[in-house]
């Protein structure tokens, strides 16, 4: 299942105080994660994807992704097993004059055990939850 996020990075944000969004998920395996860098950031802005204090992308805790007219892919295998279901995006742009939206994209899986039945279950409540709070 792929669940897609833009993530806004306003111009001059400092690495210090970066926008954080975040990418409200399901229990399951993720499986692969896309970022979308379009035209124009010239690798001014600098993203990382994190769950808790763990960095998924890039896996070392020192890095970034920051790119021009790219799409960055990673695989993996980690399970999100443990509550709340959720992934932070978070970049900045210091030296940007422009905001910048990176699209970011995860790819999801029922993890073993589980059945699709109970994978749309729990996608069916993260619906109903967002309708409750508009």
């Amino acid at each position: 299942m792929l669940f897609d996020f833009n993530l806004i990075i306003p111009a001059g944000t400092p690495q210090d105080t970066p926008t954080v969004t975040l990418a409200k998920l399901t229990r399951s395996k993720l499986t692969q994660i896309r970022m979308l860098f379009p035209p124009g950031p010239a690798t001014l802005a600098h993203v990382v994807i994190r769950h808790n204090l763990y960095q998924l992308m890039p896996a070392n805790p020192e890095g970034t992704i920051n790119f021009d007219d790219a799409i960055i892919i990673s695989n993996l295998d980690y399970d999100l097993v443990d509550v709340p279901y959720e992934l932070q995006m978070i970049g900045w742009s210091p030296l940007a004059v422009y905001e910048h939206t990176i699209t970011i994209q995860f790819d999801l899986q029922p993890i073993t055990g589980d059945t699709w039945d109970n994978f749309n279950d729990l996608l069916q409540q993260i619906n109903s939850d967002r309708v409750r709070r508009f």
